[in-house]
């Protein structure tokens, strides 16, 4: 059994019997001796999962092509196409690297008007764009600084520049050239169910499809994945190249390209998220190897597997910890220095950049103005401890002779609180 296969078969064990619900996943290996790719569960290679981010390296594929054919330029600024106010100056290159200053989402993503939470991006389209862009305040431009809302506005210049639908864009520069045949940008063509803790989510629909809108099947991806690894002959493959040069530093360590982010130690990756949907893809040219994983959850976090199969370490190391009252015991620890005014306290259980948010004065002010007027503690109850979103959460009742209250912590692999959630009952 060579690398691929036993990478696809340890990535298929680190999965395994992890969530409650139907779980499909689509596991590509490839290294210079072979490929595997495997589809596990109700599903099979052309029925197309939802990509999420890795969307952003396609759509910077496609501002590569068109910038080699004098279509538009790196540095020209947005204001060409966009009502930007003075935001104006920002450059396509800025948007696909992340440097731009803009924040994570447009300040009016929750406020336009259809907003959805189940489907928060159905309704932003071109005019809210340029609205949240007018508004937006930008902070450490030239830091990477993730931005799906500069991705948003990326795709919708693009479309501007040519006239063309990002969909069209991606079909004739990327998904028609790598033989991706399901591959698309289209809102609502057809994927595979996907799941969270709380059970199926209706499927994303992106107006602005530039930073997560692509379905595409294990095929399709297989064929990216390849194309990454060697980029071919031709306009595609010298765009890729193009995208997966890099471009500027990051802050954690590793360097930006356009769309794609380089790892310290030499690989390309990507991930991506949606409602129901995880994606992860690493490239590492210098060992000739792809890894590629697609899962229909919103519960399986599958960075840590690939990035572990990349550099050749065994990713079973990163199966989920089974969930168990000892997660709930950590978050009753805290609940407890809580109820005893204990706010430093309550912070050890945190990790450092948690405990820098979540302050002893912040956790005091909360308890006092909303857990403090209830009076004396009648009886503390676990409702419910299950795995959601990629965290444990942890709900712990509080009965008080004035009232009840239920607080929700998160936890992380490690068992550490990255949050708290006070929900009146």
């Amino acid at each position: 059994m060579g690398w691929a296969q036993e990478t696809t078969t340890a990535l298929a064990e680190t999965f395994e019997g992890t969530v409650d619900h139907p779980l499909v996943l689509s596991l590509v290996a490839i290294d210079p001796e072979g490929r595997s790719a495997v589809v596990l569960g109700d599903a099979d290679n052309d029925d197309r999962f939802e990509i999420g981010s890795i969307t952003k390296t396609m759509t910077a594929t496609v501002l590569a092509a068109l910038a080699a054919r004098g279509e538009v330029a790196l540095d020209a600024p947005v204001g060409s196409w966009l009502d930007a106010g003075s935001n104006a100056g920002i450059t396509l290159e800025q948007l696909a690297t992340h440097t731009s200053g803009l924040p994570r989402l447009a300040p009016n993503t929750f406020t336009v008007e259809g907003f959805d939470e189940a489907d928060p991006y159905a309704t932003f389209d071109d005019a809210a764009a340029e609205a949240g862009l007018r508004d937006a305040e930008r902070k450490e431009v030239g830091t990477v600084v993730y931005s799906n809302f500069g991705f948003q506005l990326l795709g919708l210049c693009l479309e501007r520049a040519t006239g063309a639908g990002l969909d069209t864009l991606l079909r004739s520069h990327v998904f028609d050239p790598l033989g991706m045949t399901s591959a698309t940008a289209d809102p609502g063509a057809e994927a595979i169910d996907g799941y969270s803790g709380r059970g199926a989510v209706p499927p994303r629909g992106l107006t602005l499809a530039g930073p997560g809108g692509v379905r595409a099947s294990t095929a399709d991806m297989q064929a990216y994945l390849d194309a990454v690894l060697h980029p071919p002959s031709g306009e595609c493959g010298a765009a890729i190249a193009v995208a997966t040069t890099a471009r500027v530093d990051r802050p954690e360590g590793g360097h930006k390209g356009l769309g794609w982010s380089m790892h310290p130690q030499g690989f390309l990756w990507h991930n991506g998220g949606t409602g129901g949907f995880r994606t992860m893809l690493a490239v590492d040219r210098t060992l000739e190897r792809g890894v590629l994983v697609m899962a229909n959850s919103a519960d399986v976090d599958p960075d840590s597997a690939v990035l572990l199969a990349i550099t050749g370490s065994d990713p079973r190391q990163a199966r989920p910890k089974p969930v168990d009252v000892e997660w709930a015991g950590h978050a009753e620890e805290v609940v407890d220095a809580l109820l005893s005014g204990d706010f430093v306290g309550a912070q050890r259980h945190m990790p450092e950049a948690t405990a820098a948010v979540l302050t002893a004065k912040r956790l005091e002010d909360a308890w006092s103005s909303t857990v403090a007027p209830l009076g004396e503690l009648l009886v503390q109850t676990l409702v419910r401890v299950e795995r959601l979103e990629g965290v444990i959460q942890a709900e712990i009742r509080l009965d008080f002779q004035e009232g009840s209250i239920s607080i929700v912590a998160y936890l992380d692999g490690d068992r550490k609180v990255v949050g708290l959630r006070l929900v009146e009952v």
